[in-house]
């Protein structure tokens, strides 16, 4: 399940963030197979097929699938009258329904019995990646234990370090193009794998927060039960030293690609996740630790924080703060808002806010854009109807995450895994109020690895 799990994940991230059919169809094959051996291991099946976590997940497929049954226009206009005025006003069909009638059709076919969609086929394609990337995470809680948490961490910190290299290189020797030969869609916007600096800077901070658990777990065990002065000299040379040392390096190479961005989000939601992880280093949690280890621990995270942000960050940022304004942020969400409250029950589709918006948008512009929010752009897209179910999710992951944190009380490995993987969520979370990083299907498969890691079962358990 880990390699699985390891292989998705890069994938995800080195094919150009997953963004076309070629790549993402295999990453959801990926995370389809991850989950279904997650479940598998479980210490029975019927009691992962039970699990509090796969109903959601099913459920809230569920909620996504009544988007797509045809219904009559009667029960249409009744359950979202705005569905029923677009496609009348618009004339708007599904483009394999067009391509069937070559072109000709009339207003009055556009009354037939259809789906809630406004495109079906966009959300038949997020259906998909809600079913597996909702199983990979049922997976996890079901079925990962403790070591095969920490390989995945450790996974994962590596391929940060190799994707935060390419970047740096990349933008010393730039010529607009990703990883030199790939034409992305707009010109001279290229950051490591992905055209957007906020999206890179996303998926590095979620990559960050992992490896910063593991590198906690590892701070956590090294020099204990060794006394005085010379066999900590000695330790350094030890192999459980080697680990801590590139575990740090690979960090501070990860925390300068993200500031290398100058994405202020970015770079704010990095802040974040190690605000997280300091707070739970002098937490209660870790009295048990002596007071100079923790400080240790703690001062490492400063000195990133410090070296990263402010002696090389806040240059760069500057020169975006100076021109900072969310003047256009402020205009889509409150687009987002309009079409939110136009379907509050049923939402035009998941997958449908780029079609749809440009019937609603306060200002004109060539092309369709996002939410840049994630809540509001889900609130849009799914109503009530997948919004409730979505929230029900979240809920029980967050029971569960807790759950976790005390089942394994007696597991310092498992806890400081699990507090890197939940300070990565907490920090996309931030940054999906002001952007879109998780339609990238490649943050999204990494977003849900961070969820398996915070769900995984305890030692002993």
């Amino acid at each position: 399940m880990t390699a699985t799990a390891l292989v998705s994940v890069s994938w995800g991230v080195l094919a150009l963030g997953a963004v076309y059919p070629w790549a993402y169809w295999p990453l959801q094959w990926g995370a389809l197979i991850t989950g279904l051996l997650g479940l598998r291991r479980g210490s029975t099946l019927p009691h992962s097929l039970g699990h509090p976590m796969l109903l959601a997940v099913l459920v809230l497929c569920g909620a996504v699938l009544l988007q797509l049954i045809p219904l009559s226009p009667f029960v249409i206009r009744a359950v979202s009258p705005a569905t029923s005025s677009f496609v009348q006003n618009y004339v708007q069909l599904p483009i394999e329904i067009e391509a069937a009638t070559d072109g000709t059709f009339s207003a009055e076919s556009t009354m037939a019995w259809r789906p809630l969609s406004l495109r079906p086929r966009a959300t038949v394609t997020a259906l998909v990646f809600t079913l597996t990337l909702g199983l990979m995470v049922a997976g996890g809680a079901a079925g990962l234990r403790t070591a095969d948490a920490g390989r995945l961490a450790v996974g994962v910190l590596a391929l940060g370090a190799i994707v935060a290299i390419i970047a740096i290189v990349q933008q010393a020797t730039p010529n607009g193009r990703i990883y030199w030969i790939w034409d992305p869609y707009e010109e001279n916007t290229a950051w490591g794998p992905f055209v957007n600096r906020n999206h890179f800077a996303g998926w590095m901070v979620m990559a960050i927060s992992a490896g910063l658990g593991y590198f906690m777990a590892l701070s956590n065990r090294a020099m204990r039960r060794i006394e005085g002065w010379r066999n900590r000299v000695l330790w350094l040379s030890t192999p459980e030293a080697s680990a801590v040392v590139l575990a740090g390096l690979a960090l501070g190479i990860m925390g300068f690609s993200v500031v290398f961005t100058a994405s202020r989000s970015g770079t704010g939601c990095m802040l974040a996740s190690m605000l997280v992880v300091g707070v739970a280093a002098l937490g209660r949690r870790s009295v048990t630790l002596p007071r100079h280890r923790r400080m240790v621990m703690v001062g490492y995270i400063a000195c990133l924080a410090f070296v990263t942000v402010i002696c090389t960050g806040i240059p760069l940022i500057e020169k975006r703060a100076t021109a900072f304004s969310l003047g256009g942020r402020t205009r889509h969400w409150s687009d987002a808002l309009d079409v939110a409250r136009r379907f509050p029950v049923t939402g035009t589709g998941l997958n449908t806010y780029t079609v749809v918006t440009p019937f609603f948008q306060s200002i004109a512009t060539p092309t369709s854009d996002e939410a840049h929010n994630d809540y509001l752009q889900l609130a849009a897209e799914g109503g009530l109807l997948v919004g409730i179910p979505a929230m029900i999710l979240v809920g029980l992951f967050i029971r569960e995450v807790r759950r976790r944190f005390l089942a394994g009380d007696r597991s310092p490995t498992s806890y400081w895994l699990r507090i890197g993987a939940v300070a990565g969520l907490i920090g996309i979370a931030i940054q999906e109020s002001v952007d879109f990083s998780l339609q990238l299907p490649g943050n999204a498969v990494m977003f849900a690895a961070l969820c398996v890691v915070a769900v995984h079962k305890p030692e002993g358990e």
